[in-house]
């Protein structure tokens, strides 16, 4: 399965639990897997979708006892959030995206985050950093510490940090967090990668600039 492929079924099932109705085989199914009945059926009276209309976000998000307990149901907190908390561990972050592989497990966690702002539960299928465009990206961290990949370590030994050019979405997006990661890690980025994204998503002249900054 290529990363498309891959991205289009994560979003079906993610859609399914936002437009899940009650006793619907997908609801009585998550109540078979032991989702809170309760908790579904006010998440669907409460308009579904990814968060609540009152949400807030809480201090600390990686810090608090909501993400806590995420870890010990086996949820794992990747990207920039993981990075930021191994670079810069005394830095609290704004905001955290949990992964979970199991789909159970997301819809439980998705609940008990809908009224908090800044904690976003998401799935994967392998690997929580499965979908990330930057190599320095594909780390984890969750009850048992620190997780990555070859690209993450390679990416930190050597100072230069790769672009998965087939999890692109959003070119401009990425180049923005190219120019994130290279100022705030120190990382830098291969001049011919970026050209061709500048080119292909024809990015604002500044947003090309910055990026090409950390080059």
């Amino acid at each position: 399965m290529n990363p498309r492929q891959l991205c289009a079924e994560l979003r079906i099932r993610v859609h399914g639990l936002q437009t899940i109705e009650v006793d619907s085989p997908l609801f009585l199914d998550l109540v078979a897997s032991r989702v809170d009945r309760t908790a579904l059926e006010s998440y669907i009276v409460s308009g579904r979708g990814r968060k609540h209309s009152d949400a807030s976000p809480v201090p600390d998000p990686l810090d608090s006892p909501l993400v806590r307990s995420f870890f010990q149901r086996g949820g794992l907190v990747s990207g920039g959030a993981a990075v930021r908390s191994w670079l810069y561990s005394d830095s609290p972050n704004r905001d955290v995206d949990v992964f979970f592989g199991d789909f159970a497990s997301f819809v439980s966690a998705h609940l008990d985050a809908y009224r908090v702002s800044n904690v976003d539960v998401c799935l994967y299928r392998s690997e929580p950093w499965e979908l990330f465009d930057l190599d320095a990206s594909c780390v984890a961290l969750g009850v048992d510490g620190l997780s990555w990949s070859s690209e993450f370590d390679r990416a930190f030994s050597t100072g230069v940090c790769g672009v998965r050019m087939d999890r692109i979405v959003d070119p401009v997006a990425t180049l923005r967090r190219v120019h994130k990661y290279g100022t705030s890690y120190g990382l830098r980025f291969r001049a011919p990668e970026i050209l061709w994204l500048a080119v292909a998503s024809g990015a604002p002249s500044d947003v090309v600039s910055q990026a090409l900054s950390v080059c």
